[in-house]
């Protein structure tokens, strides 16, 4: 990537100047941890010196800082492209790129600098460390001291680095939605997506993969609430590979098609992931349910057996709907071999349908009311026991705590309930696909990619293990 970037004229542009940095970064990740990560693997002595420890854990702060920062200025950048065009050069003038990019490397250095001095200001007790690789978390589990002073001061130099771009990121691709929906043509539109999808996909795995790192390492998140949310975020990853690939391939290659047989298999995966969401947002419900109205039977309630038979039983339950559907649809004969849409969807399949479809859909729907309402009115209705049970608490203090664990919850049902009863939810023949796209993009794309933001910025226990635990201290390997 690098190379191209500088030996391609073409690439010769504001986007390729910071995907050169991007990839750079992502070098220097792999350089600075694999290697020790192998010693400890092969070798025999799998020891590393406290100056060693420490200059690691400086190199991957200053890593990680940094790729925060330049992922916020690909956002601007994409921003200043699909919002204005006509002054795209003139506002990523080549000095304004250089600026930007130096001024990420010198935040995540400066963040790095201030965490490791106050990681080098602490006196530590132990000397063996139960990680492959030197992190700030294993250094407070090692602290002879009380850490809360140097938390807080992490607290703040990490809002910075880790929150704000994340809120920066999620609003230039607000006022990037805005723009791309002024576009009258579907080509303009595509153009102007096809400009943002690469960067989308990394964002939501970056941002995916930490809420799934932090609910594993950090014992303070090891309840039902955090386990049901790493199967949620999870199945956010699952659902950005599945179908962004494609996406991309149709919007900057030359050959837009794909197999039968490949779309048949991606219309299963996302009925597998949709289908399995659904009932993942319920149990999730459940939990909070069994959290507000129970708080003195909750541990009883919600026993980590039941948890693990409940999100196997969602997985399950999407695989079976998944399997019902696609074989509805491959008995199906087909007239077109054309999809107007960025990904292989049910209603698609419908309209290239030969036949009469009335049967089918009457199955169907039979199907959807299961996976899709059944579960939204028991939702609605975990949430009227919540609510009579928060108003039956006198103290606003308590009131709030009880309704800051339903919140994110609630937004996330929000923001993916809605495109989808959308979609799935009425006849054939109203289906809009101009509108049905939008609708997608809203489930496949952009609830991925703020679930991770939402539960980061509204719950207080994700946003402490942010700052504090990313892993657990106690021979390096």
């Amino acid at each position: 990537i690098i190379a191209l970037a500088r030996l391609d004229l073409r690439l010769h542009k504001p986007m390729y100047f910071f995907l050169s940095n991007l990839s750079f970064l992502d070098l220097c990740y792999t350089t600075s941890t694999v290697p020790q990560l192998l010693i400890n693997l092969h070798g025999l002595d799998r020891t590393i010196s406290y100056g060693g420890c420490v200059a690691q854990l400086y190199i991957f702060l200053a890593l990680a800082s940094t790729e925060c920062l330049i992922l916020v200025a690909m956002a601007f950048d994409r921003y200043a492209a699909v919002c204005n065009p006509l002054h795209y050069t003139t506002i990523m003038h080549p000095l304004l790129c250089r600026a930007l990019a130096i001024s990420s490397w010198i935040g995540g250095l400066v963040n790095s600098l201030i965490q490791t001095g106050l990681v080098l200001a602490m006196r530590l007790c132990g000397h063996q460390i139960n990680h492959f690789f030197c992190e700030m978390p294993i250094f407070l589990k090692l602290a002879c001291e009380d850490t809360k002073g140097t938390e807080a001061k992490m607290f703040v130099a990490r809002t910075i680095v880790l929150v704000c771009p994340a809120v920066l990121i999620l609003g230039s691709y607000a006022h990037i939605a805005q723009a791309v929906l002024k576009v009258k043509s579907m080509a303009g539109r595509r153009k102007a997506f096809g400009t943002c999808g690469s960067h989308l996909m990394v964002v939501s795995l970056f941002y995916g993969s930490a809420i799934i790192a932090l609910a594993r390492l950090d014992l303070r998140l090891h309840k039902p609430m955090y386990f049901f949310l790493s199967n949620l975020s999870f199945l956010d990853l699952c659902y950005t590979t599945s179908t962004v690939p494609q996406l991309l391939i149709n919007l900057h290659g030359l050959d837009r098609t794909i197999s039968y047989g490949g779309c048949i298999a991606q219309l299963f995966i996302f009925l597998v992931l949709a289908s399995t969401e659904c009932l993942i947002l319920v149990v999730m419900a459940f939990d909070r349910y069994a959290a507000v109205c129970h708080p003195l039977h909750y541990t009883t309630i919600m026993h980590p057996l039941l948890c693990r038979a409940l999100a196997i039983s969602s997985w399950i339950g999407g695989l079976v709907n998944s399997l019902v559907q696609t074989g509805l649809v491959m008995a199906m004969r087909l007239c077109g071999h054309q999809i107007n849409h960025f990904f292989c969807e049910m209603p698609i399949f419908l309209k290239l349908a030969c036949e009469d479809t009335k049967g089918r859909e009457a199955k169907m729907f039979v199907v959807r009311t299961i996976v899709i309402v059944c579960p939204a009115v028991l939702i609605l209705i975990s949430y009227v026991h919540i609510a009579r049970a928060v108003l039956k608490v006198k103290s606003m203090a308590g009131r709030r705590k009880a309704f800051g664990t339903c919140g994110s919850h609630l937004i996330v049902v929000s923001l993916f309930y809605g495109p989808g009863i959308y979609t799935y939810l009425q006849p054939v023949h109203r289906y809009s696909e101009s509108k049905g796209k939008f609708a997608a993009l809203f489930y496949t794309i952009v609830t991925p990619m703020s679930n991770p933001l939402i539960y980061t910025l509204r719950n207080k226990d994700v946003k402490g293990a942010l700052w504090k635990v990313l892993g657990r201290g106690t021979d390096s390997g």
